[in-house]
């Protein structure tokens, strides 16, 4: 399965960044096809140890076998408390690299790209309920337009969301294709494919609610990693919107950001909330 996963584009850079240290322990919340883990393991001596986490049912067929690995099977929203469970606190570096994979894109069953006919699902864990198809029949036209504004800055959100709720108010829109045809008549012909681009990322977002997991990773990891550790981010999103201000000069987080894709922890974290630990 890891021959289906493209290499990382910034794999050695990210790695550097992380700083291993022999007998350290790591974790690599975007398992994928294992680059960045197999990577990170290179470095680390027999005491050291890696924790992956990865909700992608597709992912798992890539664990390693190397007895200082650990797949968790588990969105990274939840890291503190498998970390705590797995004995694992504090750690010495986090790395993330959030962009979809290539295996995502490329699997038209799984719905994530508008270039393949197939089921409009683009939920990262098979596990969960809401499909795209399901999260466009429930949402009502106000709501359709902020969610393309906030995720996918869709220019003309109210008719594109206008023009997905009449047709579905004559029969659900089940497949990307059925979604592409539908947005025919707003979808710009210079522009195609950057359109659909816009869009279909604004719903895999809301499916997956990715922003409100790297919020929640932001906010946990400042608490699992040691001082002096790292956390190295790849294809970080730009903060906007309600997220934004989660993100705000207010340090709510507990993150000082320093040059290049490196962060340190800051000294305290009196704002990170400690309540609310059991994962649901």
């Amino acid at each position: 399965m890891a021959s289906d996963y493209h290499a990382p584009v910034l794999l050695h850079d990210c790695v550097n960044g992380l700083n291993i240290r022999p007998d350290g322990v790591y974790v690599d919340v975007t398992f994928g096809g294992g680059g960045h883990s197999r990577a990170i393991l290179e470095k680390l001596g027999p005491q050291g140890a890696l924790v992956a986490f990865d909700r992608d049912r597709d992912a798992w067929n890539n664990a390693s076998e190397d007895p200082r690995f650990t797949l968790v099977r588990s969105d990274f929203r939840w890291l503190r408390n498998h970390l705590r469970y797995l004995g694992k606190l504090p750690i010495d570096g986090l790395l993330a690299d959030l962009g979809v994979s290539s295996h995502q894109f490329d699997t038209g069953a799984r719905g994530f790209s508008f270039r393949f006919d197939g089921p409009l699902d683009m939920r990262m864990d098979a596990r969960t309920k809401r499909t795209a198809a399901v999260l466009l029949k429930e949402l009502d036209e106000t709501a359709l337009t902020g969610l393309l504004r906030a995720h996918g800055e869709v220019d003309n959100a109210p008719r594109v969301a206008r023009t997905i709720k009449q047709a579905i108010a004559q029969g659900p829109i089940t497949t990307t294709h059925q979604l592409v045809e539908v947005l025919r008549p707003v979808t710009p012909r210079r522009e195609e494919s950057g359109f659909l681009a816009q869009v279909f990322q604004a719903l895999r977002i809301a499916v997956n609610d990715e922003l409100g997991s790297l919020l929640r990773l932001l906010t946990e990891s400042a608490a699992c990693i040691r001082p002096g550790g790292r956390l190295v981010g790849d294809q970080l999103p730009q903060p906007r919107g309600p997220f934004g201000e989660e993100l705000d000069a207010s340090g709510r987080c507990g993150w000082r950001g320093e040059e290049g894709c490196v962060r340190q922890p800051a000294p305290a974290f009196p704002a990170i909330d400690q309540q609310g630990d059991t994962a649901k």
